[in-house]
Formats: structure tokens, sequence, C-alpha cells
């Protein structure tokens, strides 16, 4: 053991020699050979997990040359935590660790930049070890880390800055309203993180690469599902147009609370409110969004102005154009093409949908609809075929989304019970089980009661 540490000493002194007399890569202070030698020291011990036998030259390193290695900061967290574990829950050394690493991510930063990165992780580890005795300071480290890093900020720092900012919230410290406007802004963040990864996904060569992408897009996946559960169990419509309602009337001009009550109103489908609508339409008129044309929708839809609530639903899809919004949208409008006996029309946006999201038992069913009210006037079974076939789209849409398979059944069941008789199919020369032809061209088939 000694003498593979002093051989490691000899060959990183001896480094240090030739890089002097090229470009300098490394800032070993005044002190050169100390720091050398610490750092091989402490290097082969963290090397072993030996962490107790690297802290002393560790510390070393960070006294005479702190701007030597970047790989200090990671490691000495790295440490600590290994120490923290040891320790136990309830022992009084436990939380002087915890200081310790909050100093080392200053010292990180100090050294080595990277603020709103390093910011980020230092609040995740606050949060980690104080979200009952201290969330608000926790916060305030992560409030700073968002604002730095806005969307480039990692999917775990935005999913604990909220949880943060609630506790904080329950504390009395963070008001209910800014709990609105940022789940809007944490939202945002990691859509736009989704959609950039989904489109390198696409088309990155580099396996290497692509799987890296596709572990990160998870993280934020991970991290919006859970951002949206947590706003939906505390964020009540009442609250929310209340909060915002008497916002705007105190300050009537600022369209960009109007945009984000909107969005958030959208977002909560707090649809039942004469405010919803009144937002929805002062900020279309200002400035067109796919948002404001689908609140328009729906408050049309709901007043059974059906030929109103289409032309808006087909508006929020096209000044969509591909955002986390449209299959929403594409759903709202088929449902909506639907009651309109507009059945071609519905047919088109389930298809779009079910290119975006290939199991949508929604948009399924959709198309099931569309056939079963399509008249099918083919001069034999064709008003019995739209049945069969109807019945076929519910049944997959069952296998396909479990989440709708009671709305299929309750359709299937209105269909069986206006199957024909086998005397009626047997007059037309076919029987139960035989393939018909639809008059769409596509193959059912023959079902009686």
């Amino acid at each position: 053991m000694k003498k593979r540490v002093l051989l490691s000493l000899f060959v990183a002194i001896f480094a240090l020699g030739l890089s002097a007399q090229k470009k300098k890569k490394y800032d070993y202070g005044p002190d050169s050979v100390t720091c050398v030698q610490n750092i091989s020291l402490y290097e082969e011990n963290f090397k072993m997990k030996a962490y107790k036998d690297a802290l002393p030259s560790w510390r070393k390193c960070i006294e005479v040359c702190p701007k030597a290695r970047k790989s200090f900061y990671i490691n000495g967290v790295k440490m600590y935590k290994h120490f923290i574990k040891e320790a136990g829950e309830d022992s009084v050394m436990k939380y002087a660790y915890v200081d310790t690493i909050l100093s080392i991510y200053d010292m990180r930063i100090k050294n080595y930049g990277q603020k709103a990165y390093v910011l980020g992780r230092k609040g995740v580890d606050h949060f980690k070890y104080f979200r009952d005795s201290n969330p608000f300071e926790s916060y305030t480290i992560l409030k700073e880390a968002v604002e730095l890093g806005k969307e480039k900020t990692e999917a775990v720092v935005l999913s604990t800055y909220y949880q943060a900012m609630y506790k904080s919230y329950r504390e009395k410290k963070v008001e209910k309203a800014d709990l609105f406007t940022e789940y809007l802004t944490v939202s945002d963040y990691i859509s736009v993180n989704i959609k950039s990864l989904s489109e390198q996904i696409e088309t990155e060569a580099d396996e290497k690469k692509k799987t890296k992408a596709e572990k990160k897009k998870t993280g934020y996946e991970k991290a919006k599902k859970n951002l949206d559960e947590f706003f939906i169990k505390f964020a009540k419509c009442e609250d929310i147009v209340k909060i915002f309602q008497e916002r705007i009337e105190s300050n009537p001009a600022d369209f960009e609370l109007k945009k984000k009550a909107l969005k958030v109103m959208n977002r909560r489908a707090c649809e039942d409110s004469d405010f919803y609508l009144q937002i929805a339409e002062a900020v279309h008129a200002q400035e067109p969004s796919h948002e404001s044309a689908y609140a328009i929708g729906v408050m049309k839809a709901k007043r059974k102005e059906i030929s109103e609530a289409i032309k808006y639903f087909d508006e929020a899809v096209k000044l969509c154009d591909g955002c986390p919004d449209e299959p929403k949208y594409l759903e709202k409008a088929g449902k909506a093409a639907i009651a309109g006996k507009q059945y071609g029309k519905a047919k088109g946006y389930a298809n779009k949908l079910l290119k975006l999201e290939p199991n949508n038992g929604e948009a399924i069913i959709i198309i099931g609809d569309a056939v079963r009210f399509t008249k099918c006037n083919d001069g034999k079974a064709g008003n019995y075929a739209q049945l069969w076939l109807a019945v076929d789209y519910y049944q997959r849409a069952k296998a396909k989304d479990s989440s709708v398979s009671e709305k299929a059944q309750k359709r299937i069941n209105g269909c069986t019970g206006s199957f024909p008789e086998t005397s009626e199919v047997f007059m037309l020369g076919i029987k139960n089980g035989d393939t018909y032809i639809h008059c769409n061209g596509e193959s059912t088939k023959v079902r009686t009661r």
C-alpha cells in the first residue's frame, strides 16, 4: 500500500513538472508540492472508499489549492453523505455533516461557478434534511437556482422547488397565489425539456447519447406527473377563481396576469365560471392563443353552441402546433364534432390524436361513435354493420386503455341490444360469425342477439 501511494505521488509530481512547461491546466496554488502530495493521498484513499483516511488530505487540498480540482467538491459531498449514513438518524454528528455538505456547495460556487446548477443541488439536499424543520430556507435556495437556470434547471430541482414552496405556504411564508403562478413557470420549464429531449431522441444516431437523453426525459416526465398531481391536490377552482379575480380587478390592465390566470384555470379544468369565459375572450381579443381558443370552445360546447365550439377547438389545434396540450384539444374537438353530427371531422381529429398517442382509448371511442352514427346504406345489413364495426372499436378501446373500460362497455351494451336476430341475418344469406364488409371498406363480424 505504501509503495503504491509513493509511486502515485512520484507520478503526480513528475506530471506537475511537465505541465509547468506547457499550458497551465490546474491551479495548484502557491504551495504546489503540498497540493500535489495531498491530491495523490486523498485520491488513492477515495478510490478505495477509505473515506476517513482520505479526509485529512482532502481538507488540506481545500485549504492550499481549492481551485486544483472540481472533483474535490463533488467527492466531498459524496464522502460526507457516507458519514451521515454511518452516523444514523439520531446522531448529533448528522447535522454537523449536513452543514459541511452545504458549505462544500458554497465553496464549489466560489471556485468553479455554475451557480444555478450547484445551488439546485444544494437546495435539493437542504430540503432532504430540513423539509420539516426549515423548508423556507430550502425554498429560498431553490428559488434562486430556478430563476438563474430557467429551462436548463434539472428535473429533480424543479420538482423539489415546488414541494419546498408548498411547505413554506403551509407555514404562512408564501402566498397561495404564488403557488398558482409558479406552477405555470415550473410546468413550462418541464414541458420545454420534454419536447427538446423528444426531438433529440428521434434524431440522435449515437446510442449512448440517445440513452442519456431518454433517461433525462423520463426524469422530466416523472417531475411533470408529480407536479400535476401535487397541484391538483390543493388547487381548488373556487380558490383559483377568487384569487385571480381579485388580482385582475385591482389591476385590469395587467395582460400577463390574465394569461397566467387562463393557463391555471385550463390546467385545473376550472371551466364553470363566467370569469373563465371573460378572461378567455379578453386574452383572445388581444393575443389569440391555443389556451384562449380552447377555453372559448369549452364554454361554447357547454352552451350547446356546437358549431362555434368546433371552430374554436380547431383554432386551438392549429395554434398549438405540437404543444403539450394538443392531445387534449384534439379529444375535445373530436367529441364536439360527434355532438355536432360531423362524423367525418370527428374521425379526422381522433386519427390525429392516435398518431400522437397510439393507445388513447378516448380517440378510439370517438371513431367508434362516428362509425355507429354514420348511416351505412348498402342495401343489405349496413345498418347493422355500423353497430358491429362500432363494437369492434369499443372493444379495441378497452383492450388498449383500461381507463376507458367502463365507458366503452356501456357503448357495447347499447349496440348489442340493437343487434339483429338470427332469422334476420339468415334472410340476408349470412350467419353469426361471418365476415362482413362495412360501407367504408373495413371488415367486421356478423353478430346477432
